[in-house]
């Protein structure tokens, strides 16, 4: 999440901005995704996603269907926390058996 719930801040002290940066590099190595920029505000970040090619048609499937980003062990959990199963299934009907 980029965002902290009722205007609290995203950062309670002065080394968790500090401590960002080795989390955000550890992030990019273990994603296809790059980092153009991001800006650190008081409440929330806000990123410069880059995905690479293989990533690419992965990420439009999940925002034509309003589906979780992610490994799909995270993205399985998330979709049945926030109620959004039905955007994992294929879309269409079943094939007749």
């Amino acid at each position: 999440m980029n965002r902290v719930a009722g205007g609290r801040d995203l950062f309670e002290g002065g080394h968790d901005d500090a401590a960002f940066e080795p989390v955000l590099a550890e992030a990019r190595e273990r994603e296809a995704m790059r980092v153009c920029a991001y800006a650190l505000m008081p409440n929330h970040l806000c990123p410069e996603l880059w995905p690479r090619a293989e990533e690419l048609e992965r990420l439009r499937a999940c925002i034509r269907r309003g589906r979780p980003y992610g490994d799909e062990r995270w993205t399985s959990r998330t979709a049945t926390t926030l109620d959004l199963k039905s955007t994992l299934r294929p879309v269409g009907w079943p094939e007749k058996k």
